[in-house]
């Protein structure tokens, strides 16, 4: 398929999701599955994380689908908002939770290395990492601990 059949192609699969034929949407995603995967695992490098990041990014491709303009390729308001997922995610966690996930799950630092950098105990350095990864978890997928009730609002389950 040409470049020009590809953005026709996908230029008439945005219309008939936005139609409401939402079958269409696997479709048009399908071909960018993988893409979307590697974008979201090259920020967090953490597969169960990335699956994640990447699931929440097509859900929130398709809610959003509407909005797309076509000023640039599907596939690159995809990746974009992969990307975005991931990083304000992380950005949302507090500075001291923030450290210690970057240093472990994106520097590859040992405990002992991140603990040295930031100047806490080995045990401080796996409990911030383990609020850490939750806090992440329930901003990329809320409710996946099973805390949430279908057709209810998430409450979260950790007062911190």
């Amino acid at each position: 398929m040409t470049q020009s059949q590809l953005r026709t192609n996908e230029a008439e699969l945005i219309k008939s999701v936005c139609g409401g034929e939402r079958e269409a949407f696997y479709e048009l995603v399908r071909p960018y599955e993988r893409m979307i995967y590697a974008t979201a695992i090259s920020v967090v490098k953490n597969p169960a994380d990335a699956e994640e990041v990447a699931q929440e990014a097509v859900l929130k491709a398709f809610s959003n689908l509407s909005s797309f303009r076509a000023e640039s390729k599907f596939s690159t308001w995809l990746v974009q908002i992969t990307y975005n997922e991931v990083q304000d995610a992380i950005n949302s966690l507090t500075p001291s939770y923030r450290e210690v996930l970057v240093l472990r799950d994106v520097q590859h630092l040992s405990i002992r290395e991140t603990s040295t950098i930031l100047g806490i105990s080995e045990p401080n350095v796996k409990t911030r990492l383990h609020r850490a990864r939750l806090l992440l978890r329930d901003r990329l997928a809320p409710g996946i601990d099973g805390s949430w009730i279908k057709g209810q609002p998430y409450r979260k389950a950790r007062a911190w």
